[in-house]
């Protein structure tokens, strides 16, 4: 398929810029973080997760937690494990365990980015809507429903978002 090429691709992109750049230069941790991404299209879910791993521990020792590509990295990985729980059996206990995984991590970002970048940030509003999905996931529905009106609200009212 045209996703399985483009990750092949992707993968020797990360080759030539970790060879001429570094592991954890941004450009390098920029290109892992695309292909991890598309390898979750792929359910490639392992590589994908270690991919990520990696390149958070790079990052993070000169960037910090805080770095916008950081809360990325971590943004990524929290959706990661949401996808991949959803891939599983309803009554599968992987399932469970990647989707609490997501709900933890999806947690911290959205508080990061909150605090980082503001509630009303886009990344911010991206990052909440993605941990409603994982709180409907696990059957958290009122929680689903504060965040969903959160981002509602925002997107309505905020003059950045707004389509009025």
């Amino acid at each position: 398929s045209r996703m399985e090429d483009a990750v092949a691709l992707g993968k020797e992109l990360i080759q030539s810029r970790t060879k001429a750049l570094g592991p954890s230069n941004i450009a390098t941790i920029s290109a892992i973080n695309t292909v991890a991404m598309s390898m979750v299209d792929l359910n490639q879910f392992e590589e994908s997760e270690q991919l990520l791993k990696t390149a958070m521990t790079d990052w993070q020792k000169d960037a910090g937690p805080d770095h916008p590509l950081s809360l990325d990295l971590r943004s990524n990985c929290a959706w990661l494990y949401y996808w991949w729980g959803m891939a599983l059996p309803p009554d599968s206990p992987v399932r469970a365990e990647k989707l609490a995984a997501s709900r933890t991590m999806g947690e911290a970002v959205v508080r990061d980015r909150t605090r980082v970048l503001g509630d009303e940030h886009p990344e911010t509003l991206t990052s909440m809507n993605n941990l409603s999905a994982v709180y409907r996931a696990l059957g958290m529905h009122d929680e689903a429903e504060k965040l969903s009106l959160r981002e509602i609200e925002v997107t309505i009212y905020h003059p950045i978002c707004s389509f009025t």
